[in-house]
């Protein structure tokens, strides 16, 4: 009889062990696009969107919203940009948040400085890859932002690649700091792609102890009953 116990008991603690182990085992990490509006081969269009200098002496920035499916880890940002000329100073790419349909530049998640010496000509685009790793929330809405160099020297391009994209876009003409007004001026969206991660979830630790003392008490009534 003793045996038997013992033998029972020995199942029932290997079966739950493994199941322990399961549960609290890493989550598994899943890449993904996050949001894409590329066309094939991630081209780009000779034309786009300006950010910095224009023709009547604005310093414009430019925003691209997208919302995500999930629960995401951002790994990474593709944005297609280039330059009219020689563009000597550096610009910046944010992620901020929403506020009521517009770019929140006092609300930053992500900022990244870029060199502007690094951007083609609008002829040949340049695809540039930004490393990130910030979270973001399912069904919240969030903006890319290409805020210009203060003085507004350069004339930079955020370049078209489908006509299909349905997000805002917005546009601000002082720079598109916190202090600056955006508007959404029925433009193409600029052309981007937003890499991330998502995983399971694992359960708290007194979720992981009431399944396992469930399991065990089932595993108990079940040889009574026998």
């Amino acid at each position: 009889m003793h045996i038997t116990l013992h033998k029972l008991s020995f199942k029932l603690l290997t079966s739950f062990g493994a199941l322990a182990l399961m549960i609290v085992a890493p989550a598994i990490s899943r890449a993904t696009v996050v949001y894409s509006n590329f066309g094939a081969g991630s081209s780009s269009n000779i034309d786009g969107n300006e950010v910095g200098n224009d023709t009547i002496g604005d310093n414009l920035a430019a925003g691209d919203t997208f919302t995500p499916g999930a629960n995401y880890t951002l790994t990474g940002i593709q944005i297609a940009l280039s330059c009219w000329g020689s563009c000597a100073n550096n610009y910046t790419v944010e992620i901020v948040a929403d506020s009521g349909g517009l770019p929140d530049t006092s609300t930053v998640l992500f900022s990244a400085v870029e060199l502007g010496t690094a951007l083609g000509l609008p002829s040949t685009s340049s695809l540039i890859s930004i490393p990130t790793s910030i979270s973001v929330l399912s069904g919240v809405a969030y903006w890319l932002v290409v805020l210009p160099d203060a003085a507004g020297a350069d004339e930079i391009q955020w370049n078209w690649n489908t006509q299909s994209d349905a997000s805002n876009q917005a546009s601000a003409f002082a720079g598109g700091g916190p202090a600056d007004t955006w508007y959404t001026l029925g433009q193409t969206p600029g052309a981007y792609e937003i890499d991330g991660t998502s995983s399971v979830a694992t359960p708290e630790p007194g979720t992981i102890g009431m399944m396992l003392g469930g399991g065990l008490l089932l595993g108990f009534l079940r040889k009574v009953r026998r």
